[in-house]
């Protein structure tokens, strides 16, 4: 499986709300690290193997801390709506103007699709405090 997903990272509970993370690939090679970060949206690039998502509390070891990641698939597919309305593979050529509004209508809503799910999310998270 090869693609693109976004991580999303939010500190609950716990001293200065902060924390350190990093992401490594199958491969070892550093993907994301930052330091004390209290929220953050990380975009990945996935490919087939084992991922490691190292959440560090160094800095504040004495405060115990609660963080809620997730993750979910990223969908920047300029083509999406024709491969989505169409069982035929896609052929090269030239679209009409309707077309290209259409696909520029799908790729505003995929985003604004996006910005409401990342919206969501903290809301969920908030109920979950309350809990």
């Amino acid at each position: 499986m090869h693609g693109q997903c976004v991580g999303w990272l939010q500190v609950l509970k716990g001293g200065h709300l902060d924390i350190d993370m990093s992401v490594k690939s199958p491969k070892g090679k550093v993907l994301y690290r930052e330091s004390r970060r209290q929220r953050d949206t990380i975009p990945l690039e996935v490919s087939v193997g084992t991922f490691t998502f190292c959440f560090g509390n160094e800095f504040s070891s004495l405060t115990h801390k609660i963080v809620h990641f997730s993750m979910r698939e990223h969908q920047a597919d300029p083509r999406a709506l024709a491969r989505e309305v169409r069982d035929e593979p896609i052929r090269p050529g030239v679209q009409t103007m309707i077309e290209q509004m259409m696909e520029s209508i799908h790729a505003f809503a995929t985003k604004v699709n996006t910005y409401v799910k990342l919206l969501i999310e903290p809301r969920r998270l908030l109920e979950t405090r309350r809990l």
